[in-house]
């Protein structure tokens, strides 16, 4: 309990603002009264001190217009015209300049370390839908030049790339059917249709009925190659219990 210094009622700590300039780390006035003194004090700052005409921002003395004007006065290195742009820009307090930012990094050529810095930002970022279609848009009807053409052809090959990054690119396309089952070409879709209608869209782990099933390999698809269309070795498997078989290697669902 504490007493209000304006009211002089005795009232919970609750009913009381936070503050660290006094020892018990409490406001001396309580809610209500600090509540009733906004109020008045709003009234009163209806009116703008410098133009006298009525103002919507009771916390201030001043309107947006006399505020601004205040400030020019007091720090003239404030504000500045651009030279070529002609907008009225702000300095922070630096020293007055004759053009803008944005005008005066208009035709510069940046540096190799600010190029590395754009290039590690832009890599992270992922395009929207919307901005891709404008892209392929202003693309369409454009004529590469043999330079360009020869550039996305090695990219595609990997002959642009680093020596680490060829060799793993390598030991991606050595892996004999990866590309198909990433792909899902027409016989792995039949294949994993099958083995779905044959257990009846059930999981054979769980047995229960859901939406997001997969077709899983008893004999796993890199090392039993002749099985890898089998039906008698896929097995119907919803999407948590093939991350846990995969996981732990379950007996009766892989073979090692």
């Amino acid at each position: 309990m504490k007493i209000c210094s304006k009211c002089k009622i005795e009232k919970d700590i609750i009913k009381f603002h936070k503050s660290k300039n006094h020892k018990d780390g409490l406001n001396l006035w309580c809610k209500d009264c600090k509540k009733i003194n906004a109020q008045e004090n709003n009234k009163k700052n209806v009116i703008c001190v410098d133009c006298k005409k009525p103002k919507t921002n009771y916390r201030n003395f001043r309107c947006k217009r006399c505020a601004y004007d205040f400030r020019i006065k007091n720090n003239p290195n404030l504000y500045f015209f651009c030279a070529k742009c002609g907008k009225e820009k702000n300095t922070y307090g630096e020293k007055k300049h004759s053009l803008c930012r944005s005008c005066a990094y208009t035709g510069r050529i940046p540096s190799q370390k600010t190029r590395e810095i754009w290039s590690k930002q832009r890599k992270n970022k992922k395009l929207s839908s919307e901005i891709r279609k404008l892209i392929i848009l202003k693309l369409i009807g454009q004529k590469r030049s043999i330079e360009q053409r020869t550039k996305l052809s090695n990219s595609k090959t990997g002959l642009n790339r680093t020596t680490k990054e060829y060799e793993k690119y390598l030991e991606d396309l050595h892996k004999e059917g990866r590309r198909e089952k990433e792909g899902k070409n027409f016989q792995y879709k039949c294949w994993a249709k099958s083995v779905k209608e044959r257990d009846k869209y059930i999981c054979r782990r769980c047995f229960t009925k859901s939406k997001d099933l997969h077709a899983h390999h008893i004999k796993s698809w890199h090392h039993y190659p002749d099985f890898r269309f089998d039906i008698n070795n896929g097995i119907c498997l919803c999407h948590t219990c093939h991350k846990f078989v995969h996981k732990n290697k379950e007996e009766g669902f892989v073979v090692l």
